[in-house]
């Protein structure tokens, strides 16, 4: 192996969509030199999984993907383990973002490329609530939830990737914004360079359908629920019971403005990471840098 892109998330940015299109077309061709460069999913549990297996497999799962595991480290390990690993591979796991160190352990032959997406951190927090923190953050209280993930830099996205280009074996860090109405799968083409087959829309992919109010009546009602089942059983309800409205996130005008600025520091050094273009989109969109444009 001597060329392995990672997409390393953010969660909140499109991944599921990303990974519902690499699942259904694993074989991707460079705009560059032409050669192919092959998806999979890897493991400890199943080891490589790819090919038709891993389309029937992903075709078959409630969420429609299969991503790769969690650990990163234990992924990379895996890898490591193959007599003969394939020369060129692409890597997905949102959770990534956060799991820099774990790149530590690949020898020097070989030049990784990471990609990440980010977006708005007050617009992540509102977008995470039903998904994450309303389950797990005992009072309810997205302050405290904030708190943690500032304490964490959890959402400082420039000093993320900082933390990736400072690692030696990565040889590029391509930073995305993502926003809910554009093409993710496309952009993420784009950014490392692969032509979609002949054909595809990939418009069509798209990311996990969100709760709605008649949901969060059900796991109110039984916590549990949510809590053992995760986002799996979110996209069961989504398809078979697609009813009641997009539940509005209880985070008040004033963390909206606190989190804007406590992130601005960093928001400013992310833009010169990014591309011209997309540096005067982020620029330009008021919800990186107005509390006024979340009301």
């Amino acid at each position: 192996m001597t060329r392995l892109i990672l997409h390393v998330g953010v969660p909140k940015t499109g991944s599921s969509a990303i990974q519902s299109f690499l699942c259904r077309h694993q074989m991707l061709r460079s705009k560059k030199n032409g050669e192919e460069l092959r998806y999979a999913v890897v493991s400890k549990k199943d080891g490589w999984l790819a090919g038709d297996e891993l389309k029937r497999r992903s075709i078959r799962h409630p969420l429609g993907y299969i991503p790769s595991a969690e650990d990163l480290g234990e992924v990379l390990m895996t890898l490591l383990s193959w007599e003969r690993p394939p020369s060129d591979l692409l890597l997905s796991q949102e959770s990534w973002s956060r799991q820099v160190e774990a790149l530590s352990s690949l020898p020097s032959d070989i030049d990784v490329e990471v990609v990440m997406f980010v977006r708005p951190q007050a617009q992540w927090l509102a977008s995470a609530w039903w998904q994450w923190f309303a389950w797990t953050n005992q009072d309810g209280n997205p302050i405290h939830a904030w708190r943690v993930l500032q304490q964490e830099r959890a959402l400082d996205w420039h000093h993320l990737s900082e933390k990736f280009s400072a690692c030696p074996s990565v040889r590029d860090v391509r930073i995305r914004l993502f926003r809910p109405d554009t093409d993710v799968v496309a952009a993420f083409l784009e950014a490392v360079a692969l032509e979609a087959p002949k054909g595809i829309q990939t418009s069509r992919f798209r990311r996990n359908a969100s709760l709605t109010t008649h949901h969060l009546v059900l796991y109110r009602a039984m916590p549990w629920l949510r809590r053992d089942n995760g986002g799996t059983l979110d996209a069961v309800l989504a398809k078979l019971w697609p009813f009641g409205q997009k539940p509005k996130a209880p985070i008040e005008a004033e963390l909206v403005a606190e989190i804007i600025e406590a992130s601005r520091p960093g928001n400013e050094k992310l833009l010169e990471r990014l591309s011209e273009e997309d540096a005067q989109m982020m620029r330009q969109d008021p919800y990186w840098w107005d509390a006024a444009a979340y009301d």
